[in-house]
């Protein structure tokens, strides 16, 4: 069904006009997502702080990258009155179609609508009431620069599309750490304790492997690391991590409410490879104490282990529902009733030693 406000794009005429211009100047950035390259160039040196933010990684640096990604996004704004720009999407170096960027849209939860374009060569992307937002097809994206957002939303794109081509490892809405060279996954909602409880545990020596976005490998049974910047919101914290921020000076980025701090600036030596899932943490809300209760292997948990949507896109249903049972009955379990930070911590080391 097409837009109530569409106008009518010549969205061929738009991709031509994208590849003509050739910017002055076009920056580059990589990270690591679970041991694979992602890397964006382009010429809109604002869009690194929201590349930032989704992925972590290196400084912008002048040039395209120069070494071998798995996922790869060339992404040219133009100019500043130009309406559109443009992405071209690359998995290790050959092109990938946007589908696995733009999935999801029949979902009953999507805020996006969508159709074809007039001449049906092109599919729309709109939020209700307005004008096309994106448009694709095969390996280019067009976006449309009007709206204040685009960065995020673009970012936001790119960010679910490489969790879904990775199709070998299960993500989940969690932090996880290595405790010992073992894995710990804690597991709450959004503001329910994951980062503050992170870092508490980081600032004690243990290495952050993922905070909000935890990867999990169901062929190894290991919790496999994806630095993203941690988010830091006003409240309680570890009396250690105050003290780095107060002599530190991370990368970071405001979004969300938070400051995305940049782990590796801010605790340089807790580093690890992948861990062995070891145990499970599974917050209940904030306390006056901590308390920490054993729970029982079996599959009572399961909804609240929230695998992100997008995990383990090429495999049945069931099998992601038999891999994720395999993982709660193979970890132990708790419950946690998160209070001060510090203390929160000292209690998880406890269990875990």
């Amino acid at each position: 069904m097409p837009s109530p406000v569409i106008a009518a794009f010549d969205y061929d005429d738009l991709l031509a006009h994208c590849t003509r211009h050739q910017p002055d100047r076009v920056w580059s950035s990589t990270a690591v997502l679970a041991e694979q390259t992602v890397a964006l160039d382009s010429d809109d040196r604002a869009l690194f702080d929201d590349f930032f933010a989704a992925f972590g990684g290196t400084a912008p640096v002048e040039g395209p990258p120069t070494q071998d990604t798995f996922v790869s996004a060339t992404i040219r704004a133009g100019a500043d009155e130009s309406e559109f720009g443009c992405m071209w999407l690359r998995k290790r170096g050959l092109p990938q179609t946007n589908d696995d960027v733009f999935f999801g849209l029949s979902f009953p939860d999507c805020p996006f609508e969508s159709g074809p374009s007039e001449d049906e060569r092109w599919m729309q992307v709109w939020l209700p009431g307005e004008p096309p937002l994106f448009a694709f097809r095969d390996d280019v994206c067009l976006f449309r620069k009007s709206r204040e957002d685009w960065r995020i939303k673009l970012l936001t794109l790119l960010y679910r599309g490489s969790l879904r081509l990775r199709d070998d490892l299960i993500f989940f809405h969690a932090s996880a750490l290595s405790i010992g060279g073992r894995g710990i996954l804690i597991v709450g909602r959004r503001k329910a304790g994951k980062s503050t409880t992170s870092l508490a545990l980081a600032a004690r020596g243990h290495a952050i492997l993922a905070d909000s976005c935890a990867c999990y490998a169901p062929a190894t049974g290991e919790l496999v690391p994806f630095r993203r910047p941690v988010g830091i919101r006003e409240g309680p914290r570890a009396k250690l991590i105050d003290q780095a921020l107060a002599v530190a000076s991370p990368r970071a980025v405001e979004r969300d409410e938070s400051l995305r701090v940049d782990v590796a600036t801010l605790l340089p030596e807790n580093e690890s490879g992948p861990v062995p899932a070891s145990a499970i943490f599974f917050l209940r809300g904030f306390a006056p104490e901590t308390k920490l209760l054993s729970l029982a292997n079996d599959g009572r948990e399961l909804a609240n282990l929230r695998p992100i949507y997008s995990s383990f896109a090429n495999a049945p249903h069931t099998q992601r529902v038999f891999e994720l049972i395999r993982l709660l009955s193979h970890a132990k379990l708790y419950a946690l009733w998160p209070g001060d930070p510090d203390e929160t911590a000292h209690s998880i080391e406890e269990v875990m030693t």
